[in-house]
């Protein structure tokens, strides 16, 4: 036992996780710490998760922007009506300060703990995948640029904070890796349909603009609940995989080949009622805010013009004045919170109307898809401040380190739309190409789960504009970036995979991790 352990640890997949944890532990854990201020989000998870502010950071300056909070007061839980699956981290995150001594102060660094925890299981799982599947360059490879991307400052910087866009990085990265798992020859199990549904849900509900890729999931479920329930070591009682084994229920003889079509179809609707339910039950508020967003920092900002604009939009040719303006931007014409431009939003507006107008402006929409090509190259928001204060650190200071990845795609990666459209729809003929050539059923499953990241991708590059116009565009394009560092880094491995099978046919076939 000892020595199987050993070898795990020494393995291929043991140094890579080990180095991209000894990354993480110099960014996130030694001083100077790096993490992300508060841009204002902050507050809604803190009214819910019996957060307060630091007590020493008294000013707007101390709190905002500027400098990232290491420090939260432990309050009682309050009455927030934000609802999100990132909560139960920051509750983990509060119950392990107070078990450890701190009745008074929660340190950002238990939740950043968290979240390296997370992501170095994720990683795992992908590289355990892959060993299976990839020439042992491709592999390395692999390995290589996981470390590389995700351990890069401009993910890591999000751990030490209360955003949600680190929960949507290992929500979805785990239901990645448990579904190329679940589709790999050893996971048909309706256990691990469970697991793989479970990371869905989390995902769809860590923010309101993951909502529509609940729509996606619901079809990659219904996908894997067509690969066989069971497998002949079932029949005979055996279990095949770790993830199996974590699951409390005993798998018996028997099990009917549809029970898995069943039990997908059963978690895909339950998918499906979730995402709707997020995009119905919004808080009005929040409604409200994204609403002004779309119309006065999206569809207004910059067009020639916006009489016009606004009078196909049903609203008041008296609101040109507040065309580019941002919700939380003080000193309007007219305030954001009017009760009439309240009502006219409502009334008027909604995210299928600004929809349907872009489709009908077609230089709106490719003004807005370039400029969030542009903004969605780095996941790096340049106006929030990386050291926290008395780092000895100017105010709203960006550190240079850690940017290798981010770095090189700022200079080198074009931010432009036609550009990156091209790389996707290159990337998605590489992909039917191996799907002709696929053999068997696992490896189209898996196939098939890869196909989720460019689905997710084109989700989440026109939600942000749809919903919130250019506010904070970058930030709003965090899980785009994800998505498009993924396929990046799947090309890379496709390509180097298919160099070895030219030199040594013999390699395991497939290319998917």
């Amino acid at each position: 036992m000892r020595r199987r352990w050993l070898s795990q640890v020494f393995s291929w997949e043991g140094l890579t996780i080990a180095a991209a944890a000894a990354v993480l532990i110099i960014q996130l854990f030694i001083p100077p710490l790096i993490g992300l201020a508060d841009n204002g989000d902050f507050e809604r998870v803190m009214r819910t998760s019996g957060l307060d502010y630091d007590p020493n950071a008294l000013t707007h300056r101390d709190r905002f922007f500027g400098y990232m909070s290491r420090w939260f007061a432990l309050v009682p839980f309050g009455h927030g009506a934000y609802v999100s699956t990132q909560l139960p981290i920051i509750w983990l995150a509060r119950g392990m300060a107070v078990l450890f001594g701190s009745q008074a102060l929660l340190d950002v660094r238990y939740v950043a703990g968290i979240y390296t925890a997370l992501l170095l299981a994720a990683c795992f799982l992908l590289l355990r995948s892959a060993g299976q599947a990839l020439s042992r360059a491709a592999a390395v490879l692999l390995g290589i640029l996981l470390v590389l991307v995700f351990t890069d400052v401009g993910y890591a910087a999000y751990f030490n904070s209360l955003y949600g866009e680190p929960a949507s990085l290992m929500f979805l990265l785990l239901t990645l890796a448990l579904a190329l798992r679940f589709a790999h020859r050893e996971g048909r199990t309706p256990g691990g349909l469970l697991f793989v549904a479970a990371a869905g849900l989390l995902l769809v509900g860590a923010k309101v603009q993951n909502a529509p890729i609940g729509l996606v999931l619901a079809l990659l479920l219904l996908r894997l609940g067509r690969l066989q329930a069971s497998r002949s070591s079932t029949a005979a009682g055996g279990l095949s995989t770790d993830v199996d084994r974590a699951l409390p229920v005993r798998r018996m003889k028997g099990i009917r080949h549809g029970c898995g079509s069943r039990l997908a179809a059963a978690c895909a609707g339950v998918l499906a009622l979730m995402s709707a339910g997020i995009f119905l039950l919004d808080a009005k508020e929040i409604r409200v805010i994204n609403l002004y967003q779309s119309v006065f920092t999206g569809i207004l900002k910059d067009s020639p013009l916006p009489e016009r604009d606004l009078e196909q939009l049903g609203l008041d040719a008296r609101y040109t004045v507040l065309a580019g303006t941002d919700y939380f931007q003080s000193g309007t014409a007219i305030p954001q919170r009017d009760p009439d431009l309240t009502h006219a939003l409502l009334s008027n507006i909604s995210v299928f109307k600004v929809a349907s107008f872009y489709a009908t402006h077609p230089q709106h929409l490719l003004d807005k898809l370039n400029k969030s090509a542009q903004a969605g190259k780095v996941s790096r928001p340049g106006y929030l401040g990386n050291y926290e204060r008395g780092a000895g650190k100017e105010y709203g200071a960006i550190t240079p380190s850690f940017d290798w990845w981010s770095g090189a795609k700022q200079r080198w990666l074009p931010g432009s739309f036609a550009v990156q459209a091209s790389f996707f729809g290159l990337w998605l003929a590489g992909w039917g190409l191996e799907r002709l050539r696929a053999k068997g059923k696992a490896a189209a499953a898996q196939l098939d789960v890869l196909l989720v990241i460019p689905a997710v991708a084109v989700l989440q590059f026109v939600v942000p504009f749809l919903g919130s116009g250019e506010a904070d565009l970058s930030k709003h394009l965090f899980l785009f970036t994800v998505c498009l560092d993924l396929m990046l880094i799947t090309a890379a491995v496709w390509g180097v995979h298919r160099l070895v099978r030219r030199v040594r046919p013999a390699v395991p076939s497939g290319w998917l991790p």
